[in-house]
């Protein structure tokens, strides 16, 4: 989505960053794992494919996609609240996974479906999952006037269950031929409510190309 595509978003402990070319290399080594195929409903492409996703997610409307770094790793210093730049080689090697949106563009309840991963098994557990669950319902909330979130979870990942549920998501369906629970949670119940405060609170918003020290 060209919406986000060169919008840098820095929470407490995550930063949201757009899916450039050059993350690609990383997500698609990520992908190699059957564990994270499995958690996340996905099928395995080729390195070809994966770049030709990566454009996907640039150019349509329907799926805004931010990749998550571990903010702790960056190490940036801020002066006056204006980041200063970060070298390609520190932003790779503190990737952590990505935060997802699928948009229904014909649903009357501009819905959207959510998804998130932290792929390095060493950031997990830190937050960052979290955060940015909440960081992109506070940017699809304000952005994309999204009114409802719905999650697809298989009924064997609780971990991710509990975290959901914990944010205030509720079942919603379930789904015998996938084994899976829908969960949803609306933009106007009073736990998003208090979300968006929170993060509107201390949430940064930079450019992402003035924040880093190359072009693509």
């Amino acid at each position: 989505m060209r919406l986000n595509a060169n919008l840098m978003l820095i929470g407490k402990v995550v930063v949201l960053v757009p899916y450039k070319k050059h993350h690609v290399m990383k997500y698609h080594d990520w992908m190699k794992s059957s564990e994270l195929l499995e958690k996340t409903a996905s099928e395995p492409l080729t390195l070809k494919e994966e770049f030709e996703m990566q454009e996907k997610w640039l150019n349509d409307d329907d799926k805004c996609t931010f990749i998550l770094i571990n903010k702790a790793a960056l190490n940036f210093q801020s002066v006056n609240n204006l980041v200063l730049p970060i070298s390609r080689e520190i932003e790779l090697s503190s990737l952590a996974g990505d935060v997802n949106l699928f948009l229904n563009l014909e649903s009357d309840v501009h819905e959207a479906e959510l998804e998130v991963m932290v792929a390095e098994a060493q950031y997990r557990g830190k937050g960052l999952g979290k955060e940015a669950i909440k960081i992109m319902i506070f940017f699809a909330t304000n952005n994309l006037n999204i009114k409802k979130f719905i999650v697809k979870i298989g009924t064997g990942n609780l971990e991710s269950i509990m975290l959901f549920k914990g944010l205030g998501f509720e079942e919603e369906s379930y789904s015998s031929v996938f084994d899976e629970t829908t969960y949803c949670l609306y933009s106007s119940s009073e736990k998003v409510m208090f979300m968006l405060e929170e993060i509107r609170s201390y949430i940064l918003e930079k450019s992402y190309y003035d924040c880093f020290l190359f072009n693509e």
